[in-house]
């Protein structure tokens, strides 16, 4: 596998085998059935079927958590789910909707028989084992900061998620809202509180019309 990957650049196995890339493969195979859900805030997707469901976002943002804890947020154009195609029990991550999502739903098997059938369909499950090696990394890396510097770049990290332009003010959706955050970043709605006093401060966060928040990614 090592001289078939070398055959690819990191950047050419990005563009060429990201997950819209699948989605649009998914989409044009005709043996493979797909459905429509739309979830309203706060849902838990159902990924704890036996069915073993993988979800495709098309609107809105879904979060991904353990024991209350959200560990990451995932947008528009992204998949949800595919952490089982290499875990098996994947049960303790629960999805849930933040606000209102609409994702298109299919079965883990059927993903796996198509891929299997592809070529270079190997290449999409050597992407999502680097990009969830990545995401740990990044976990333990941020698990080491101290609560402001964390905060603050984890909230970057989540505005980079959920916009889709390349901008350096990312305005935050309303459901996003400090209940949602202080699971997020792990810390108490007291706390919370005096960061975003803080980041107003240093213009990291910036107030808008309604009490909206958008983040400065340039700070």
């Amino acid at each position: 596998m090592e001289e078939l990957i070398a055959l690819y650049t990191h950047d050419e196995i990005n563009r060429h085998f990201n997950e819209q890339k699948l989605f649009d493969f998914l989409l044009n195979q005709a043996k493979l059935k797909s459905s429509v859900q739309r979830v309203k805030n706060g849902r838990i997707l159902n990924l704890r079927s036996s069915d073993e469901t993988i979800f495709f976002i098309e609107k809105g943002i879904v979060s991904i958590s353990v024991d209350e804890t959200i560990l990451y947020f995932k947008g528009v154009g992204r998949f949800v789910g595919l952490e089982s195609l290499l875990f098996h029990d994947s049960n303790d991550l629960e999805f849930s909707s933040v606000g209102e999502v609409e994702v298109l739903e299919f079965k883990k098997v059927d993903i796996i028989d198509a891929l299997m059938n592809m070529q270079e369909g190997w290449l999409y499950g050597y992407l999502i084992n680097v990009h969830l090696q990545e995401l740990l990394v990044q976990q333990y890396m941020f698990s080491k900061m101290r609560t402001k510097k964390r905060s603050k770049e984890l909230l970057k990290v989540l505005a980079k998620e959920i916009s889709n332009e390349n901008e350096s003010l990312i305005n935050l959706p309303k459901q996003l809202n400090y209940t949602v955050l202080t699971k997020y970043l792990g810390v108490s709605y007291v706390t919370i509180r005096k960061l975003f006093e803080e980041f107003r401060k240093e213009t990291f966060i910036i107030e808008g019309p309604n009490r909206s928040i958008s983040i400065n990614l340039e700070i």
